[in-house]
């Protein structure tokens, strides 16, 4: 990449006063104006959404190309961007969703729980035990986080040394782990049924 871009800059044409080479200019400083939190969060949240999609499929071994349907349930921001974003969910993640704001899913296929949304999948019947095992999986590594954030707010040595972004960072951290933990059960429990 340091030939490409040397090369771009080149052939680029500029001003008289730029220095001969990239490697002499002065690094370019951020412009906190062209900052936009709105669209930075929006991003954040389309991502997060086509991850956990392109997750579930691979975790199930689906075929990539074949478009599943699904439901998404969340959160006003995870809500807005699988309405407004739809089409590039299912171009990125071959998953077309129906969004539903701040409503329980109704664990009829895979799900998928996260803090701000939870995302089920319409997948195969065969495909279900393998869904069962991976949330067992992840109910195990939660419940390990769990314990270990819980010890290290128990400790007050730890407590009284450590800043208190960190402190509250784990306590938050805790919130999103038990909050995951108890829909992940409850998915669980639909697939016993």
């Amino acid at each position: 990449m340091p030939f490409i871009t040397e090369e771009l800059w080149q052939r680029l044409k500029g001003s008289a006063e730029r220095p001969s080479s990239i490697a002499l200019a002065k690094y370019p400083l951020q412009n906190d104006d062209l900052w936009d939190a709105p669209a930075e969060g929006e991003m954040s949240a389309l991502q997060s959404i086509v991850t956990e999609a392109r997750a579930l499929r691979a975790e199930l071994k689906l075929d990539p190309k074949v478009t599943l349907d699904g439901d998404l349930y969340g959160d006003d921001l995870p809500h807005y961007v699988a309405l407004h974003h739809s089409l590039a969910i299912q171009r990125l993640a071959s998953v077309v969703l129906r969004a539903h704001n701040h409503r329980t899913p109704e664990t009829e296929g895979v799900a998928r729980s996260r803090a701000k949304f939870d995302l089920v999948l319409n997948v195969p019947r065969g495909r279900l035990d393998e869904q069962r095992k991976r949330l067992e999986r992840e109910c195990e590594q939660l419940e390990k986080n769990i314990a270990n954030n819980n010890r290290q707010l128990a400790d007050e040595t730890f407590l009284s040394r450590a800043p208190a972004h960190v402190v509250e960072g784990l306590k938050t951290k805790l919130v999103e782990y038990e909050t995951q933990i108890k829909k992940i059960r409850a998915t669980l429990n639909g697939l016993s049924s």
